[in-house]
């Protein structure tokens, strides 16, 4: 009983660790949305309205929860995110644009929390079943807790921490049925599948591993004899005709409940108000190609830049130093390893075996970023833990200690980011204390300009925007060129565009020397200031910090870009009056 309660009490702390880390100054940004699909969904659910009945709401001709509707025909999500912060919204009178979006953030944080949990309950399943020695179940949900991916993206109102969560519970719910076979946790895994896919597409990922765990559950697991005939006998059993009928059976209900979660719970995917009309809706597969399509090394869609030249391994280098940590992400290649070797569990290899592939197949594709392996990271908490406690056990609290400093050290780094307002609020803060009233800014295309509005600011800033991601051409140099003589101030507000640009040369061979001549001072502008909120231990009063400008673009550029701030130098000394000089009248100063 004491133990148990000292396990209770060690879950209660790591869920409000965890907690913490996620619902910490969810407004850092000033309830900007920097994020610029927060802030594209935050538009879309603001401007949904509640269908007056349920037929109308499964319309999607009609219905006002379909984004189709509302002036968004372009719209690559599920709508179930948005639903349920509609109604919540609604309920806490909180729909708004403003008040909208931080509900959402306080939503996508307090999901991930529970996600903790769900960790902490598939750990819990795979150590009884399996025998893994000491703490595992509380090690895989600390190491979930404290994992800066999932931290981050719980500080922003995006469908990929409510796809995480939905699609983690139909793991809990998968696994649990293979151990336990009890019949009624089937419909429920397919709800949840269902409503993870409801969030988006992207939840189909999980449907390979969910029904090797169904075929888990019909496969006879009896001991299986002697270590020779281990997998002869195994195979035998794979195939025998009683193991296919029950698999056919629990894919049957599964699958039944999981189409009929998503008809309802994401109607806006199909064609028609039908029920019983599974037809995909032919806006929403177009708009899938459209996003497709837009991910080439023959076009220039701007977010797209930045994948031209970058290896598979870009997404491993990210995950290994930014999404987990260095010593974080060395336990998780351990846990591999103790899976296949040390540890037999059918269950376990099949959750990392999937894990593995999935990671190796987002690698190969053309567009890497990190946000799309989120719902890797439960699995790499599991890992993660099975490593510490098996390398560990028996060991001194001494060396216990250690590791956990080792690993803890990144996400306190990374916390340094949210004890602080935004780069780009701050940097609006020094542009009206520090800027001539009237100046003209120039900014980029395709990225945020500044100065964002300051609540009582009394300065106004004209501006224009570079058109930078445009191919190389006479014509667009001109104009920039025309652009940078007039302006006053040129603000980077990001390295979205010369981060990307520079990666790029064989696309952009002018653009891409045009930067550094930029920086040299060779433009005739100057930096006279620049803001960066890097991972760092400041905040502890440890003087170290990690810059990160060289990490995939979405781990900096939405809640820390560093910004620069350039001035028209070459203007200032072309307009600076000529001063009076005692003893010379005008016919001589004009020639002075």
């Amino acid at each position: 009983m004491k133990q148990h309660a000292l396990k209770t009490v060690a879950l209660v702390f790591i869920l409000l660790i965890g907690a913490t880390l996620r619902l910490y100054n969810t407004s850092w940004d000033g309830g900007h949305y920097l994020h610029p699909d927060e802030r594209f969904l935050t538009m879309v659910g603001t401007a949904m309205r509640i269908p007056v009945t349920f037929q109308e709401y499964l319309d999607p001709a009609v219905s006002t929860l379909n984004p189709n509707n509302l002036n968004y025909s372009f719209y690559v999500y599920g709508t179930l995110p948005l639903v349920l912060t509609k109604f919540l919204a609604i309920w806490t009178a909180n729909d708004h644009y403003g008040a909208y979006g931080q509900l959402g953030r306080v939503f996508s944080a307090v999901l991930d929390t529970i996600t903790i949990f769900l960790v902490y309950k598939i750990a819990s399943l795979l150590a009884r079943k399996q025998g893994i020695p000491g703490p595992f179940a509380l090690a895989a949900a600390g190491f979930y807790a404290i994992a800066v991916l999932p931290i981050q993206l719980s500080h922003f109102f995006t469908s990929d921490i409510f796809l995480t969560f939905f699609m983690v519970l139909a793991l809990y719910l998968s696994l649990h049925f293979s151990y336990s076979r009890r019949i009624w946790l089937i419909p429920l895994a397919g709800f949840a599948f269902g409503l993870a896919v409801a969030s988006k597409i992207s939840g189909v990922y999980i449907a390979p591993l969910l029904g090797l765990l169904l075929y888990l559950a019909a496969l006879d697991t009896s001991p299986l004899g002697a270590k020779k005939d281990y997998w002869r006998e195994l195979l035998h059993r794979a195939f025998a005709l009683p193991t296919i009928e029950k698999t056919v059976l629990y894919v049957l209900v599964f699958g039944v409940v999981a189409l009929a979660t998503v008809r309802l719970s994401a109607p806006y995917y199909f064609e028609t108000a039908s029920v019983f009309d599974f037809s995909p809706s032919t806006l929403f597969m177009s708009n899938i190609e459209q996003l497709k399509s837009f991910d080439s090394r023959d076009g220039y869609f701007p977010p797209a830049i930045q994948w031209m030249t970058k290896q598979p391994w870009f997404s491993l280098q990210n995950t290994v130093v930014f999404g987990l940590g260095v010593p974080y992400a060395l336990l998780v290649f351990a846990g591999l390893y103790l899976v296949f070797s040390r540890y037999r569990s059918l269950a376990f290899c099949m959750i990392a075996a999937w894990c593995v592939a999935y990671f190796t197949y987002q690698s190969f594709l053309f567009v890497k970023v990190m946000r799309y392996t989120i719902f890797l990271y439960p699995v790499f908490a599991l890992l993660a833990a099975l490593a510490t406690v098996h390398f560990l056990k028996k060991r001194s609290p001494f060396l216990y200690g250690l590791v956990t400093l080792a690993v803890v050290i990144w996400p306190l780094m990374f916390f340094n980011i949210y004890t602080k307002p935004h780069t780009r609020v701050e940097a609006s803060e020094w542009i009206h204390a520090n800027l001539p009233d009237g100046s003209l800014i120039l900014s980029e295309h395709w990225d945020d300009g500044l100065p964002l509005l300051i609540p009582g600011a009394s300065k106004s800033f004209p501006g224009e925007q570079l058109e930078v991601f445009y191919p190389d051409s006479p014509e667009k140099f001109a104009k920039i060129e025309e652009q940078m003589a007039r302006g006053d101030y040129y603000i980077l507000s990001s390295n979205r565009a010369w981060g990307s640009i520079q990666s790029a040369p064989e696309k952009y061979p002018q653009m891409s020397q045009w930067y550094p001549a930029l920086f040299r001072g060779e433009k005739g502008y100057t930096i006279i200031h620049e803001i960066t909120r890097y991972p760092s231990l400041e905040w502890l009063g440890i003087p170290l910090t990690f810059p990160d400008d060289w990490a995939d673009e979405a781990f900096s550029v939405y809640d820390h870009p560093r910004v620069i701030i350039m001035e028209n130098t070459a203007k200032k000394l072309r307009e600076k009056p000529i001063p009076d000089v005692p003893g010379i009248d005008a016919s001589q100063e004009a020639g002075f």
